[in-house]
């Protein structure tokens, strides 16, 4: 003879199976780790309007949007020759979008004509975002842009 459960049983172990599945949340959310991508984000958004207005005098120049070459060693950013006359400074910044530890940055240093050379092996592959950001004649420019790097 089959003996009925009695409804607080069922009661309890659907409170207890509740517990356990918070407690998993919780152990889960505890491993996750949510690194920010700049480390000074809100000093970086002062500064946003400047960047903007870069970002719009590089879109002045009318230029093709992907002005990365790569070859078998070397990655290879293209100026516009026009933005590097009297280029004072600027910067190269690959973010990696799944590690902060693979970030990059360098200063700009251009040759005659207005070529970036970089060694591959300076860069883990991964999925960048490339900040490129250069003065020229007292005008900055600013330029974002994926890069898959395999």
């Amino acid at each position: 003879m089959i003996k009925k459960m009695n409804w607080g049983y069922g009661i309890m172990f659907a409170i207890i199976a509740f517990i356990i599945a918070m407690f998993g949340m919780v152990y889960t959310a505890s491993l996750q780790t949510n690194e920010m991508m700049d480390e000074r984000y809100y000093e970086k958004e002062l500064r946003h309007q400047s960047k903007i207005d870069a970002s719009r005098n590089f879109g002045k120049l009318n230029i093709e949007t992907s002005f990365f070459k790569t070859t078998n060693d070397s990655i290879i950013i293209q100026l516009p020759t026009m933005t590097i006359s009297d280029l004072k400074n600027g910067s190269l910044e690959f973010v990696n979008w799944a590690s902060k530890k693979e970030d990059q940055k360098f200063p700009i240093q251009i040759d005659a004509t207005g070529k970036i050379g970089l060694a591959k092996a300076t860069i883990a592959k991964g999925n960048y975002t490339v900040r490129l950001y250069w003065e020229n004649n007292n005008v900055a420019y600013y330029k974002e842009q994926p890069f898959l790097y395999l």
